[in-house]
């Protein structure tokens, strides 16, 4: 992987032992007519749609100066066992990077665009350029209604922004398909020998988080948010700096995000990655009451809490369309666990 530049730049909810919430019977079901409801004074959402912007590409490939490049972002994702952890045997699934910036960089200009659902990108840029790299960054950016900043920084290297490039090429007179681009994964056996994937899986578990929303609120703003991974963050309290961020967790203004081998790695923990979007999702757009601590299947927990993590791990499985929630850990990712969220055969229900 590469770190290309800096872009600009107690909550402590435990992700990794989950609570199940579950069913004590039969209730009245509410709806309310939009008329009627109330939103909280922190709610910044709003669903009516104005003009949104994403990355700006100011040349035009109608021009006879102009030709177009275009191609293809992907990355690896590394499968789960049934019992949650890693599956190296299997053939990792190539996935499309979606909504990603992506920058044609050149001397003396970059254009740039944004991926679509299927990791497509075209950029129109100068002919008769030399020396051009095509630059994909793990963020995702629009400015307007909707609008969204949703970043993936390598904390323990002042937050730099994670990306992947080409090699250089020269542009002349023609248009230029094919430039692709796939973040690989690369396992040796007992350790990754490239991971350059890492931050592009966790960009897409947010991709699907903050869709799920927009699927149903059209406008809505999201506050920018930074993804803090590293291949040194391990399960460690201490400074975020040195990799030691505790766990997996929503601060209540970033994530961070275990990446450490043989300890704990949540990168591939697609409902681990979402859980903690969630909790961010319900300070900024609602309100977050919980007082945090450790939580895991029949304990009884404070009602703020279990409301908190209850709502977590079911909106990951409604972003993934996945009941099945994965996290793997310990030596060579060999470890993990696994539930049925549909599962409500809890020791305490409540």
């Amino acid at each position: 992987m590469s770190i290309i530049k800096n872009k600009n730049g107690l909550v402590g909810l435990i992700p990794l032992l989950l609570l199940q919430a579950c069913s004590g019977g039969g209730g009245d079901s509410v709806t309310a007519s939009a008329s009627t409801v109330s939103v909280h004074p922190r709610a910044a959402i709003q669903c009516v749609v104005g003009a949104t912007s994403g990355p700006v590409n100011n040349l035009d490939c109608a021009d006879s100066n102009n030709v177009s490049v275009s191609g293809v972002i992907s990355y690896d994702r590394v499968p789960h066992n049934p019992d949650g952890s890693l599956d190296y045997t299997a053939a990792f699934v190539s996935m499309p990077v979606r909504g990603a910036t992506v920058d044609a960089v050149y001397p003396g200009g970059v254009q740039s665009a944004a991926t679509d659902v299927n990791g497509n990108y075209q950029i129109c840029v100068p002919k008769d350029t030399n020396g051009m790299i095509i630059r994909a960054y793990a963020e995702m950016k629009a400015t307007g209604q909707p609008g969204w900043d949703f970043t993936v920084v390598d904390n323990t290297q002042g937050q730099a922004l994670y990306s992947i490039q080409t090699a250089p090429f020269n542009v002349l007179a023609s248009n230029i398909t094919a430039k692709n681009r796939h973040a690989q994964t690369v396992w040796g056996g007992s350790s990754y020998t490239k991971h350059e994937a890492a931050p592009f899986a966790i960009l897409d578990s947010i991709y699907d988080a903050y869709r799920t929303v927009l699927n149903e609120c059209k406008g809505a703003q999201f506050p920018a948010l930074k993804i803090n991974w590293s291949e040194n963050n391990v399960d460690v309290s201490g400074s975020p700096v040195d990799g030691n961020i505790t766990t997996t967790a929503f601060d209540g203004e970033q994530i961070y995000v275990l990446g450490k081998e043989d300890a704990d790695t949540d990168e591939y923990d697609g409902h681990v990655i979402i859980h903690e979007w969630a909790h961010y999702f319900e300070h900024n757009f609602s309100r977050l009451d919980s007082i945090g601590g450790s939580h895991s299947g029949g304990d009884i927990l404070d009602i703020r809490v279990a409301f908190s993590e209850g709502f977590s791990n079911a909106y990951s499985a409604i972003s993934t369309g996945d009941v099945n929630y994965y996290d793997s850990g310990g030596g060579n990712q060999s470890q993990g666990f696994f539930f049925n969220l549909e599962d409500n055969n809890c020791t305490n229900s409540g």
